[in-house]
């Protein structure tokens, strides 16, 4: 038996990595050649941004690119001006090198993820390889999403994706729902002579439901690609500069391929126990056959979070989770005085028989007849919203 080293783990990791995507069908190597390209010598890594399961998030805090490569990043340049989808727009070297720092307010633009450093030594081997290949998987899906609710990859490390200096470029997101919770809540009107305090909560309540609605649209596209998220939490939900929702981390994304199809159904064999405990669906903790209808269910949780500014399940452990949540039937409590459209369609995502749960584009719709009702001029924001215009003319800010 060979020593499991770290590299020989790395290595190990790379046939991992081609047995997992040997039968997928929506890679494509032609886009992750267009992905520009950094060596660890370029960049300098500035202060922690955030530490997950696998990976730490660090600021880009300077880039120096190599001299002689400007025929390089104009070649990057070309291929990326043939592209007709403006989501498909990806920044050259020369542009990350000389806009690092955004002129606005002079923030950081962009962020770097990374396998955390002694992830190795901490002992725990598998946990070691899941980390390495769930960076490479992220890699290989957001090289092909673009959608303005899901983190675009800027750039990635000249090393192999299992490699101990492989890292990726993201842009760099001010905030996540936990936080943005946090903010709602400071934001609600307190005090018994607060002038307008019933439209300003109602005002709020909308923005929340955008949110959700924006939330809902990415995870809809994903779904129309036949791919499941797995993860959804709201550590995994940020907001950027511009206060836009966007979801990140596809770590634990998965295709849902025909020879993965349970014959005969709408259910594919796919690894049970995936994502967080709070927020995982029933049918994905037991380990049964499950479609992308797991990823409702965790909407559903965070849409009742944010309209309800309450953690889901709050006081429960582990334990209690799996006796009264998947095992049983309890569901947080709706509040009585959302509209009968909002309580009936979240309840709906709950729905232990998970193929009866809506589809994302049906809640999408609700919620969409909802804001109307609320606020006529805010159904302008949806879909190209005032903050994400910029970013779909092309303006790079």
């Amino acid at each position: 038996m060979p020593q499991l080293t770290e590299d020989y783990l790395r290595e190990r990791s790379v046939q991992l990595l081609e047995e997992k995507i040997q039968d997928a069908n929506i890679f494509d190597p032609s886009k992750e050649e267009k992905v520009p390209i950094l060596k660890s010598t370029e960049i300098d890594f500035g202060r922690i941004l955030g530490t997950g399961g696998f990976c730490t998030v660090s600021a880009l805090h300077d880039v120096k690119l190599a001299l002689g490569e400007s025929e390089e990043a104009s070649e990057a340049k070309e291929q990326v001006s043939s592209e007709n989808d403006f989501f498909m727009i990806i920044q050259d070297r020369e542009y990350i090198a000389n806009n690092y720092i955004r002129e606005s307010d002079g923030k950081h633009r962009y962020a770097i993820k990374k396998l955390t450093p002694g992830l190795y030594a901490q002992g725990d081997l598998q946990h070691f390889v899941c980390g390495v290949i769930d960076l490479a998987m992220e890699v290989k899906f957001l090289s092909i999403l673009r959608h303005p609710h899901i983190i675009k990859m800027r750039g990635m490390a000249n090393v192999g994706y299992c490699h101990k200096d492989f890292f990726i470029l993201l842009d760099r997101l001010n905030s996540t729902m936990s936080g943005q919770i946090k903010t709602w809540k400071k934001e609600l009107p307190s005090g018994a002579f607060v002038a307008n305090k019933k439209q300003k909560k109602e005002e709020l309540f909308c923005e929340r439901l955008m949110v959700g609605y924006d939330m809902c649209s990415a995870i809809a596209y994903l779904h129309e690609r036949k791919i499941v998220y797995r993860d959804l939490k709201p550590d995994n939900i940020g907001f950027d500069v511009r206060d836009d929702v966007k979801i990140f981390d596809f770590g634990l994304a998965c295709e849902m391929t025909e020879e993965r199809r349970i014959e005969g159904t709408q259910d594919f064999l796919l690894t049970k126990d995936t994502g967080s405990p709070r927020y995982m669906a029933p049918e994905v903790y037991k380990g049964v056959p499950y479609n992308e209808k797991c990823d409702v269910y965790s909407y559903g949780l965070i849409l009742w979070q944010c309209l309800e500014l309450a953690v889901p399940f709050e006081k429960l452990d582990l334990n209690q989770m799996g006796k009264q949540v998947y095992r049983g039937k309890l569901t947080p409590k709706v509040n009585p005085k959302w509209s009968s459209n909002i309580k009936a369609m979240i309840s709906n995502t709950w729905l232990r028989d998970h193929n009866k749960r809506a589809s994302c584009t049906q809640i999408m719709e609700v919620l969409r007849g909802e804001i109307e009702e609320m606020d006529g001029d805010a159904m302008g924001q949806l879909d190209i919203s005032n903050r994400t215009e910029m970013s779909m003319k092309n303006l790079r800010v």
